[in-house]
C-alpha cells in the first residue's frame, strides 16, 4: 500500500486537530488562581492589574 498526498495530508490534519482538541480539553486550570491588586497611581488614578498564577508543572 503506497501513501498518497491526500491520504498523509487528511491523517496529519486528523492528528493536529485530534491534538489541540485534547490540549483545549486537558486544561481545566483547577490548580490555578487569579488574584486582583488595586493600587493608585502618581495622577490619583485607581489601577486595577489581574495576576494569573498556575501550579501546574505543565500548562498547555
Amino acid at each position: 500500500m503506497t501513501v498518497t498526498p491526500r491520504f498523509a495530508f487528511i491523517a496529519a490534519l486528523v492528528l493536529t486537530c485530534s491534538a489541540l482538541f485534547f490540549i483545549w480539553k486537558s486544561n481545566d486550570h483547577q490548580e490555578c488562581e487569579e488574584t486582583i491588586v488595586r493600587t493608585t497611581d502618581a495622577a490619583g488614578n485607581t489601577v486595577v492589574e489581574k495576576q494569573h498564577y498556575c501550579k501546574e508543572k505543565f500548562n498547555f
